[in-house]
């Protein structure tokens, strides 16, 4: 963080810019790369991680989307917990949402999970499910709901899906999740210098200077409080905050944008917009269609991202996204089906999304109460036949074959 300053009554915090991906959507590049170019990039978020463990500060959501790479694939950590720093000075009625943010399902500690305060160990569990799935494009635990996931963890250690990734590289992250915190590393310190040992320096350069052109609000406490799903601190200016999404959600875009999509560098250059406008131009859309096709194609990642930029755009401009929520549940389910039955590792993804978004489908029927269009009769076959949707995944994670 640069610096920070005051409009008035809002406070806002200048940050750099970063040009590039994240460490999940450079996991997902075409050709993929290797176990040691992944290892090397977590490598450099853990010491980052670890320098804010050194200051006091627990990340709480450390994930592969908040670990971003420049042109020189060097990492910066994003989206640290700013919310428990301002908590004093939140509303009343939002202190109390504030102390629980607890961070994102698949990558929580069984601790923070059985509901006790997460620490740095906490963050260390997220490292190392992070760069697991990065290695593997698969989660290590898999579950939909807080009880499904903790059982999953409690059940067995993770299976590896890659056999190129060596062993010994297992081992270290075997450690760092450990259901126990006190079987894991001392430190984040630790776990990256176990890390550092079976690896030679990578070679990538290290920029001479990171501080590089600031865009004003480009990281706006988006960083801080996760736009577009996470938590907003009243006092934060509302165009700022899109602006910030925007920024974000253009560093994130998939690596292969579907239809017509603008480019990446196209949207970052339009810096002045805020989300909502740049949501204007239809041909920086995907539509359910485009984001359908791509889950019958079985490029679930892909599909998945593009349609969770699209369904936040429509948040923002308070657009109707139950029934397309409804259709793209149904189609990750029948999608998860058939990657099963070819025994193609990604059906687990592509069920997790369904469930993921089934269980999203009665709260956005309450929000949309009353939208032109919609009959509050059907509200309850909506419903049921997103229960339906959720249990036929839920069931297919389950199973035993």
């Amino acid at each position: 963080m640069y610096e920070p300053g005051r409009h008035g009554d809002d406070v806002f915090f200048v940050m750099e810019y970063v040009n590039g991906v994240n460490a999940h959507h450079f996991a997902q590049q075409d050709p993929a790369p290797s176990w040691e170019q992944l290892v090397d990039v977590y490598r450099g978020a853990g010491r980052g991680l670890a320098a804010a463990h050194d200051a006091g500060i627990v990340h709480g959501d450390f994930k592969p989307s908040n670990v971003l790479l420049d042109e020189h694939r060097w990492p910066r950590v994003a989206d640290f917990g700013l919310a428990q720093v301002m908590i004093d000075n939140a509303p009343d009625d939002e202190q109390e949402q504030l102390r629980h943010r607890a961070g994102t399902l698949p990558y929580m500690a069984p601790e923070v999970l059985r509901g006790q305060a997460g620490d740095t160990r906490a963050d260390q569990w997220s490292f190392c499910v992070s760069l697991w799935e990065s290695l593997d494009d698969a989660l290590p635990f898999i579950g939909w709901s807080t009880a499904e996931l903790l059982d999953d963890i409690e059940r067995d250690q993770p299976v590896a899906m890659n056999p190129d990734v060596p062993e010994a590289v297992r081992a270290v992250l075997r450690i760092g999740l450990a259901q126990d915190p006190d079987d894991r590393y001392p430190s984040m310190y630790a776990l990256v210098e176990a890390l550092d040992r079976l690896r030679q320096p990578s070679g990538v350069d290290t920029p001479s200077s990171p501080r590089r052109g600031v865009f004003l609000g480009a990281m706006v406490l988006a960083c801080g409080l996760g736009l577009g799903g996470g938590i907003l601190v009243s006092g934060v200016p509302n165009q700022v905050v899109e602006a910030g999404g925007a920024v974000i959600q253009a560093s994130t875009a998939s690596v292969e944008p579907i239809g017509t999509s603008l480019e990446s560098n196209e949207v970052l250059e339009r810096d002045g917009e805020t989300l909502a406008e740049i949501s204007d131009n239809n041909d920086a859309r995907a539509t359910v269609e485009q984001v359908i096709a791509y889950i019958e194609l079985g490029r679930i990642r892909e599909a998945s991202a593009a349609w969770e930029q699209e369904f936040d755009i429509r948040e923002v401009r308070d657009e109707p996204r139950a029934n397309d929520a409804h259709r793209i549940a149904e189609a990750f389910l029948a999608s998860a089906i058939a990657l099963k039955n070819q025994g193609n590792i990604n059906w687990r993804f592509a069920a997790w999304e369904s469930t993921r978004w089934a269980a999203r489908i009665g709260t956005l029927l309450r929000q949309e109460q009353g939208t032109k269009g919609r009959d509050p009769e059907d509200h309850a076959l909506w419903r049921a036949d997103a229960d339906r949707i959720n249990e036929a995944a839920q069931a297919l994670l389950t199973s035993e074959d």
